[in-house]
Formats: C-alpha cells, sequence, structure tokens
C-alpha cells in the first residue's frame, strides 16, 4: 500500500482513540482541519487499512461499522443505551479455537461481541 497523507490522518484518527470511531466520526473529526477531505475518501482509505490487516472492521447489530486499531483477538461490548463500543477482556484460547475444525469446517477469525449496558449506563441504573 501506498503511502497517502489522507490515509495516514484517518490511521492516526482510529489510533488516537479507544471509542472504536464510525467511518462519519473519522470524517466529521478530520474534516476541519482538512476540508477538502471527503467521506468517500475515508471509506475508501479505511476498506484498504482494513485490507492491509494494519485496523480492524467491527460489523454490528444497528450499527454502522465501526473501526479498530487493536487486531489482536479481542471481545466487544455494545450498549444499547448509549451506542458505546468498548473492549472487554473475556479469557479464551483464541489461537486453539481458530486452529480448531468444527464440522468439516476451517476457522479462520472468530469474533464475539456483547450487547448490554456500558459501565457507566449500568451505574446509571442503580
Amino acid at each position: 500500500m501506498n503511502y497517502s497523507k489522507q490515509r495516514e490522518l484517518i490511521l492516526d484518527a482510529v489510533s488516537q482513540t479507544h471509542e472504536h470511531p464510525t467511518a462519519e466520526m473519522i470524517y466529521r473529526g478530520i474534516k476541519a482541519e482538512y476540508p477538502r477531505l471527503s467521506l468517500a475518501t475515508v471509506y475508501r482509505n479505511l476498506n484498504q487499512l482494513c485490507e492491509a490487516g494494519t485496523i480492524r472492521r467491527l460489523r454490528l447489530t444497528d450499527s454502522p461499522d465501526r473501526f479498530d486499531c487493536n487486531t489482536a483477538p479481542h471481545c466487544h461490548l455494545c450498549c444499547s443505551r448509549c451506542g458505546r463500543v468498548i473492549d472487554v477482556d473475556v479469557p479464551v484460547e483464541w489461537e486453539n479455537l481458530t486452529a480448531r475444525q468444527l464440522d468439516g469446517c476451517r476457522i479462520d477469525r472468530c469474533e464475539v461481541n456483547f450487547y448490554g449496558l456500558c459501565d457507566e449506563c449500568a451505574e446509571r441504573d442503580n
């Protein structure tokens, strides 16, 4: 993948947050400083970064795709109230799971997403 200033800005935007931003969030964050940037450019570069394995795309229920710079296997919690997406630590032997075959199928990767309330929303309920 060739160097591009726009791609670098987009990668920085994903890398500098733990919010798991959407393409629109990234676009809004960069647009003020780079007014010539288009949303199509953001999507195109996010796709290229995902294809290269530099970032990870999260396809979540009832939400636009989110992006994560942490490409190591890990789980997420999607808050049904505020919409936050956070990393959660769930002890699973990922390497063993992806190396196994189940019913004749080969697993290449596994993604686990939990849906419920984040710590802040759960605290407000108490």
